[in-house]
């Protein structure tokens, strides 16, 4: 681009992506800072660049953990013996810094790869056993409220 509200002006001869193929595998070179920038800025253009280049290295190309809540909930999938974890802090705030107060988000619709079928899916800290369905190897259910931290428990 000739700046940062100019059209686009054609192909570069400067990729700003390469894909090649190693033994049965790709690799996709970004030139740039992209996971650095999906950290430091949230910005849904950058993650939508990611998910392409899961499209174009997997025939899988859905996240580990995918929610319809917004970028300030972080999510964290753990191991814990036969148990897995999934940790989520709400970091959705009144919008100053440090914050004030946090927002609690509700009805947070959640679909996570799990290797089997959990027995059971429960809130630990909402305290509620959770309804959920397991299907092409992702566990998928509802939580009510998320106020500042939620640990769900997968058995």
């Amino acid at each position: 681009t000739g700046g940062p509200y100019a059209k686009l002006s054609g192909a570069s001869e400067y990729p700003a992506w390469v894909v090649s193929k190693r033994g049965k595998g790709k690799v996709v070179y970004s030139a740039g800072t992209l996971f650095e920038s999906i950290g430091r800025f949230h910005l849904d253009d950058h993650l939508d660049l990611f998910k392409s280049a899961l499209e174009l290295l997997s025939k899988d190309s859905r996240l580990q953990i995918e929610t319809d809540a917004p970028g300030s909930l972080a999510m964290e999938l753990r191991k814990n013996g036969s148990q897995t974890l999934l940790h989520l802090v709400n970091a959705t705030g009144d919008m100053k810094r440090p914050i004030g107060k946090i927002v609690p988000l509700k009805d947070v619709e959640v679909s996570a790869k799990i290797r089997k079928t959990p027995r059971s899916v429960r809130s630990v800290v909402g305290g509620k056993k959770l309804n959920f369905e397991y299907s092409d190897g992702r566990v998928r259910f509802l939580i009510p409220e998320i106020e500042a931290y939620e640990l769900v428990v997968f058995e």
